[in-house]
C-alpha cells in the first residue's frame, strides 16, 4: 500500500479527515454499489467534487484535468485500486479522490492494494489494464460520452511508446507541436489521419495503425483511414498531406 497522505495536505479536507475515515466503514456511496463484485477493472471519475462512474466504452481514457479511481478485482479478497491523477486536477479534486479510494478500501474490508498513479509516470501494472491509454485534454466534459453532441471535436493524438506500451497523449492542433521523430493522429470524426514523421520508427508506425483501426472498430467501421508519410513526394501523399495540414489552418486563433 503505498501513502496516500501527502495528497490529502493543503486541501479542505484536512482539518476533519481523521474524524471522517472513522466513519468510512459506516458511510455509503451509490457509485460503489458494485464494485469489487466480480474479477475485472471498474472505473470512476470525480465530476464538482462527487464520484461518477466512468462509462466502460471510455477506458483507457483520462482527461488531464481530474482525477480517477480504477479498481481491478482479482478475487473477492484481492484488489488494487489505483488513485490516478491527471497534471492538471485541482487540490480539490485530488482530496475528494483520496478520501474515496480510503472510504473504497473500507467497504471491501482493507483488501485493497492502494497505488498512486501521476500522469506521465504510471506503472506498468495500471498500463497492462488498457490496450491504449489515452490522455485528453480538459477536465469534466459531459459532451464527450453523451450520445448526442452538437459538433464533433477535432483532436491531435501524439503516439510515444512506454516501455513495452504505448500512451495516446492529446496536444492541441497546431504545426509546432508535430515532431519528425513521432506519429500523429488527427482525429476529424469521419476521417483519421495516421501522420508519420520522416524519422518516426517501426514501433511508431506499427501503434500509429493499430490505434487507427482501434478507433474504426469502435465505430463500426464508419470512419476512414487515411496514411501520410511525412516529405513523401507521391502525388496522392502530398495531396493527403496537404488536407492534413488544412486542419490546423482552421484552428488558429
Amino acid at each position: 500500500r503505498r501513502d496516500i497522505g501527502p495528497l490529502l495536505a493543503g486541501t479542505q479536507y484536512r482539518g476533519d479527515m481523521e474524524k471522517k475515515i472513522k466513519l468510512l466503514a459506516t458511510e455509503t456511496e451509490p457509485e460503489f454499489t458494485s464494485a469489487g463484485k466480480a474479477p475485472g477493472i471498474q472505473i470512476w471519475r470525480i465530476e464538482k467534487g462527487k464520484i461518477k462512474t466512468w462509462p466502460k466504452e471510455y477506458y483507457g481514457s483520462f482527461f488531464q484535468g481530474d482525477s480517477y479511481i480504477v479498481l481491478r478485482t482479482v478475487s473477492l479478497e484481492e484488489y488494487y485500486a489505483h488513485l490516478w491523477i491527471g497534471k492538471d486536477s485541482t487540490p480539490d479534486e485530488m482530496g475528494t479522490a483520496s478520501f474515496k479510494i480510503l472510504q473504497l478500501d473500507e467497504i471491501l474490508k482493507k483488501n485493497c492494494t492502494i497505488i498512486y498513479e501521476s500522469q506521465g509516470n504510471e506503472s506498468s501494472l495500471f498500463q497492462s489494464y488498457f490496450p491504449l491509454l489515452t490522455i485528453l485534454q480538459g477536465g469534466v466534459d459531459p459532451d464527450y460520452y453523451s450520445e448526442v453532441t452538437k459538433k464533433y471535436k477535432y483532436r491531435l493524438f501524439h503516439i510515444r511508446g512506454v516501455g513495452t506500451n504505448v500512451q495516446s497523449r492529446e496536444v492541441p492542433i497546431a504545426r509546432q507541436y508535430l515532431d519528425s521523430t513521432d506519429v500523429f493522429i488527427l482525429d476529424t470524426g469521419i476521417k483519421l489521419y495516421n501522420w508519420r514523421g520522416r524519422a518516426s520508427n517501426s514501433f511508431e508506425k506499427y501503434h500509429g495503425s493499430y490505434i487507427c483501426e482501434l478507433i474504426k472498430k469502435n465505430r463500426h467501421g464508419k470512419v476512414e483511414i487515411i496514411s501520410i508519410d511525412e516529405d513523401d513526394k507521391t502525388c496522392s501523399n502530398i495531396d493527403n498531406e496537404e488536407e492534413f495540414y488544412s486542419y490546423f489552418d482552421k484552428t488558429k486563433a
